[in-house]
């Protein structure tokens, strides 16, 4: 893979960022664990990980395919790949690592896997119609995708992106889109909607610091407070003094792959 076949924020990826993120992660850690529960992982299947960023659920979901599973797990982020390759062989688990989009699974063989496990990372997908078809078509038949994701952009992390002199590019990074955009795209793809649930979930934080912070690895970057000035930085410390919780909508899918 090419650099200029990487989404915008895979290219602007750092092992800084890579590691600040692995460090951020408590919410995603926390969302990721239920979402394993409900994914149901058993021993001896084969499961493709999309967007497994630094690996850590990734090392969770290879540990319920033991014995004799079978993990693949890709990320456009090289960065976070690598960290997510350390983290599996210091916890002695085969993992398959690929660096890929979501929407270009060509290199994976139809009809393939049991589960696809996604946590955190389909909004990043900007052609969902054809990462909903490559899905379905690696999945074996009654194979289950299981998901959650941001379904509406935080505000108060917008209003931070907002700042950014090229925000109208960073929006387009990220699909957003409604209730029933992504199920008439679901039943495009020949996918059974077995769970489709909006909640509503918040992301808390003592104070600025750890908010710029969490802003920065989650964003990929695109949002950098060197680029703030003096009065916008003094501006939202007076907005945001401390305990700040953002709240914000997301998306919950359990989809089956339909007999051939």
């Amino acid at each position: 893979m090419t650099d200029t076949d990487l989404p915008v924020g895979a290219r602007r990826g750092t092992a800084q960022l890579a590691s600040c993120y692995a460090r951020m992660r408590t919410f995603q850690e926390e969302r990721a664990r239920k979402l394993l529960e409900l994914a149901a992982a058993r021993p001896g299947e084969v499961a493709l990980d999309i967007g497994c960023g630094t690996g850590e659920q990734t090392c969770d979901l290879a540990r319920r395919l033991m014995p004799n599973g079978e993990l693949v797990a890709i990320d456009p982020d090289l960065s976070r790949i690598e960290i997510a390759r350390q983290n599996a062989a210091d916890q002695r688990l085969d993992v398959t690592f690929r660096q890929a989009r979501g929407e270009d699974l060509g290199a994976l063989q139809s009809d393939w896997f049991d589960l696809i496990y996604s946590s955190y990372a389909i909004h990043w997908i900007t052609d969902m119609p054809a990462f909903l078809t490559e899905a379905n078509r690696v999945l074996k038949p009654e194979g289950r995708m299981v998901f959650e994701c941001v379904g509406e952009p935080p505000a108060k992390i917008v209003d931070l992106i907002a700042l950014m002199p090229d925000f109208a590019e960073i929006m387009q990074e990220n699909t957003f889109q409604s209730d029933e955009t992504w199920r008439s795209q679901i039943g495009a793809a020949d996918f059974v909607i077995e769970q489709l649930d909006w909640s509503m979930l918040a992301l808390e934080f003592a104070d600025l610091t750890a908010m710029l912070d969490w802003t920065e690895a989650t964003s990929h970057g695109a949002f950098r407070r060197e680029l703030l000035t003096e009065e916008q930085m003094t501006e939202i410390w007076q907005r945001y003094p401390s305990d700040i919780i953002v709240p914000f909508e997301a998306l919950r899918g359990v989809l089956r792959k339909g007999l051939c």
